[in-house]
């Protein structure tokens, strides 16, 4: 990944963007990799596909945030005047993620793991599987039809496939183990349903973001005296220009594809948190209920890339408050973690969070 990455990297620098490649290869560079080799170092293992993949996110988004702060404020002191562009990010992320790397092999490398709880083969190529990955498929098709061709039967379908996903679960031809899977593509879909329908940001908040990471992009710099309240989330003013400027991949894109998916993930993260304390039936509704709801495609929640970064900490947040299959000691640090990422994000995600 790290080779891919310098690849992408040199293509990005030469104005060029190929698109799948750079977009995936940089979405595993800054929002999977530094986690998963976080978890490494704090020896975590065997929590399940779940809340790995969570706490890997969760981990690397914050360790984006951190980093690109840590290089805004210190970088302009050793005569690197514009710290937020390709050279100086590659770099900085390269040192950073082989820095983990050395630090992992030499506090966990004896590590050999004996968990079963993989993804075999036979799941992931099981026609139900198959046909839950479709569901986004669909979403993506239907918008396009909807924007280039004003046809909607294409979302309509959709929206009657999803019901048909919540009849065979109720009724038991929905298998248990594909729960999460079914959850996640629900929850995906319906977000490209709605933000996909332009090829524009659309909304109120978002402008806004948009305009505060664009700065950072022109400017190669964060310019933290702006006294607007969206101006001082790392969220917006990080995240989001760092991913555009090392894929090469518009904001727009970025507010529109990438942020989406990262959010959908809550929705698993949320199936697992009901599911500790009822069945899989009864916290499959839950979760279903949480996406269903309005804002969660259509309203609010999409315009406002903060909250979608600011709700994947909190979610977080919210299972080391109730799971106890991690150390108390590593739960405190992790808890720290997500409690800095979450104020990092958004500030009333974070109020409400404190009371």
């Amino acid at each position: 990944i790290q080779i891919l990455m310098l690849i992408v990297s040199g293509i990005s620098l030469s104005g060029v963007h190929l698109p799948i490649f750079n977009d995936i290869i940089t979405l595993l560079y800054l929002g999977f990799i530094p986690g998963i080799i976080i978890l490494r170092i704090l020896k975590l293992h065997d929590l399940g596909n779940t809340f790995t993949t969570l706490l890997a996110v969760g981990l690397s988004i914050f360790s984006t945030l951190a980093i690109g702060l840590f290089m805004n404020q210190v970088y302009p002191m050793v005569g690197i005047a514009h710290p937020i562009e390709i050279i100086p990010l590659i770099l900085t992320f390269s040192v950073y993620n082989m820095a983990l790397l050395v630090i992992s092999y030499f506090r966990d490398g004896e590590f050999s793991s004996t968990s079963s709880s993989k993804l075999s083969f036979k799941l992931i190529t099981s026609n139900q599987f198959l046909c839950l990955c479709l569901l986004p498929l669909i979403a993506i098709i239907g918008a396009y039809t909807l924007q280039y061709y004003k046809i909607n039967t294409i979302q309509i379908l959709l929206l009657l496939l999803i019901c048909a996903v919540i009849f065979a679960m109720a009724w038991g031809y929905l298998k248990s183990e594909y729960y999460h899977i079914a959850i996640f593509s629900i929850a995906i879909s319906l977000l490209y349903y709605s933000v996909l329908i332009s090829n524009h940001i659309w909304g109120y908040d978002i402008f806004f973001e948009y305009q505060f990471a664009t700065y950072v992009i022109q400017n190669g710099i964060w310019d933290f005296t702006w006294p607007h309240a969206y101006n001082s989330m790392l969220s917006v003013v990080m995240f989001a220009p760092i991913y555009s400027t090392l894929s090469s991949m518009t904001l727009t894109w970025v507010l529109k594809f990438i942020y989406p998916f990262l959010f959908s993930l809550i929705s698993i993260g949320l199936y697992k948190i009901f599911e500790k304390h009822t069945g899989p039936k009864l916290a499959f509704l839950a979760a279903f209920f949480f996406i269903a709801y309005n804002g969660f495609s259509y309203g609010w929640m999409v315009q406002m890339a903060r909250q979608q970064i600011a709700e994947i900490f909190l979610v977080l947040l919210i299972w080391l408050i109730i799971d106890r299959q991690i150390p108390q000691k590593t739960r405190k640090i992790l808890y720290l973690i997500f409690g800095v990422g979450l104020i990092f994000s958004h500030y009333s995600v974070t109020y409400l969070f404190m009371f």
